[in-house]
């Protein structure tokens, strides 16, 4: 069986069992010095937006598979702040990329010198695959506590939590801690700010988005997530989860996909480069007969 799971991480290794304060019963896998790790017994209830408002701190989500990689999503106050994730197909660094690690070192997730150590990482696409898969991120971190946790009812997931886990039962009485949000700290002076999305779009540019969305509802394999990925590291990091919700929409048929499409290249909009993006090579995988039509159609 591969590594597949989750763990949430507080930041600041006080809190304890206040991270039940949103009311869910949780388990407690391990504190250190910065981070306390914790898993809801029933994650399909746990709303870590909400626990982040409740406990007015920083939480981290990690979720990692031994196939797909690691998927970090950061929590302030009942905000997301972004998501991020590895590794990437080209390793390049974007600008969502280096906004998201200066907000990370602002917040305290990395710090000393680590926003650097995980850029060049990223950066490194000869090695960042064998290094996420070998839990670098969560070592960069410094999480107590990394191991997977399985999505399982909590009567399959007691026996496989650490002999040393503590379970907290949630405390409703602790609902309106956090209510008032602290004001969130200041982007890094010097980081590139991302432009407003796109609201007007020409001919052309309508019919990139179109074709877009053709590669979305009629070529789209699971055995390629090239474009998704493509879309991830050139969103703002805390609207990353559109392409979560884009490649929902493409298994379950959903009519909402070319909304999604548009909302994601409003972001990143550049005519130029995202009809470049579409009829790349990088994207071919899957029937024969289905990419040579795809091909044929970006040829012509």
């Amino acid at each position: 069986m591969g590594e597949r799971g989750h763990t949430f991480h507080v930041l600041d290794g006080s809190l304890g069992s206040e991270v039940a304060g949103a009311g869910q019963r949780v388990a407690i896998l391990a504190t250190n010095e910065r981070w306390t790790t914790f898993v809801p017994t029933n994650a399909s209830t746990f709303d870590a937006e909400a626990a982040s408002r409740v406990l007015d701190r920083t939480l981290v989500h990690v979720c990692f598979d031994d196939d797909a990689g690691l998927t970090l999503l950061v929590y302030r106050s009942g905000d997301l702040v972004g998501e991020l994730s590895l590794p990437t197909e080209d390793a390049e660094l974007s600008d969502s990329d280096v906004e998201l690690t200066a907000t990370l070192e602002e917040l305290g997730v990395l710090s000393g010198g680590d926003g650097a150590r995980l850029m060049k990482r990223m950066s490194d696409a000869a090695g960042v695959r064998e290094w996420t898969m070998a839990h670098g991120v969560e070592k960069l971190l410094e999480l107590p506590y990394f191991s997977p946790v399985p999505l399982v009812p909590e009567r399959a997931l007691l026996p496989l939590l650490p002999a040393t886990a503590t379970i907290v039962e949630g405390r409703r009485e602790n609902a309106a801690r956090g209510a008032t949000r602290k004001p969130r700290a200041s982007k890094s002076a010097g980081v590139t700010k991302m432009p407003p999305p796109k609201t007007t779009w020409s001919d052309d540019e309508r019919a990139t988005v179109d074709l877009h969305c053709e590669y979305w509802t009629t070529v789209f394999s699971l055995n390629n997530f090239a474009l998704a990925n493509r879309y991830k590291k050139h969103l703002p990091a805390e609207h990353r989860r559109m392409v979560d919700r884009l490649c929902e929409a493409v298994t379950f048929g959903d009519s909402e996909l070319p909304e999604l499409v548009q909302g994601i290249l409003a972001r990143i909009w550049s005519c130029a480069d995202w009809d470049a993006v579409i009829r790349d090579p990088a994207l071919i995988d899957g029937d024969e007969a289905v990419w040579n039509a795809w091909l044929a159609r970006v040829s012509s």
